[in-house]
Parts: structure tokens; C-alpha cells; sequence
């Protein structure tokens, strides 16, 4: 029995040190993704005439509006934030 349990606790390990390297490439690639937001002016309470509408957030993803694509945007901030105070800890799951 201990040796099925030290089998699972090792793949948990391992398993849990997979989506950690998957969540920082994805927190990678949503950081670029809000430079381009920022750079481009798409904010759609912007001035800029490249705000994002709801026709054109919509023409991509039928269920959200723009002002939900907004939030979400805060949203990644808030987790790309908490994820750059313990990058160190996270790094360190990389394989």
C-alpha cells in the first residue's frame, strides 16, 4: 500500500509541476498580449480609433462584449501580478 501511495504523490508531483510551466508560458503570452492591448489603444473606453467594439470582440467571440473583454483584461493583470511576485517559487517546477 505505501508503495501506491508514494506512486500517486509522485505523479501529483509531477503532474502539478506540468500545469505550473503551462501556466507560466500562458501568463508569458498574456503579457505580451496586453502590451499589444495597451500599445494598440484597444481599451473600449479609450480615445483611440482602434478601441475595440462590441461588433468586432464579437465577430471573434460571439458571447462576450467588449466591456467583458476589458474586464477579463484587468482580470489577467490581477493573476499576472500575483504570479510575478512568485515567479522564483514557480521557475522552480520547471523541468
Amino acid at each position: 500500500m505505501a508503495a501506491d501511495i508514494t506512486k500517486k504523490q509522485s505523479s501529483f508531483s509531477g503532474r502539478y509541476a506540468n500545469a505550473v510551466s503551462s501556466l507560466l508560458v500562458a501568463v508569458d503570452a498574456l503579457a505580451e498580449l496586453k502590451t499589444e492591448y495597451d500599445g494598440n489603444g484597444y481599451a473600449p473606453d479609450g480615445t483611440s480609433p482602434y478601441k475595440l467594439t462590441d461588433a468586432v470582440v464579437q465577430a471573434a467571440v460571439p458571447h462576450i462584449t467588449a466591456a467583458q473583454l476589458q474586464l477579463a483584461v484587468g482580470a489577467v493583470v490581477s493573476v499576472e501580478a500575483t504570479v510575478t511576485s512568485n515567479r522564483g517559487y514557480l521557475e522552480a517546477m520547471r523541468a
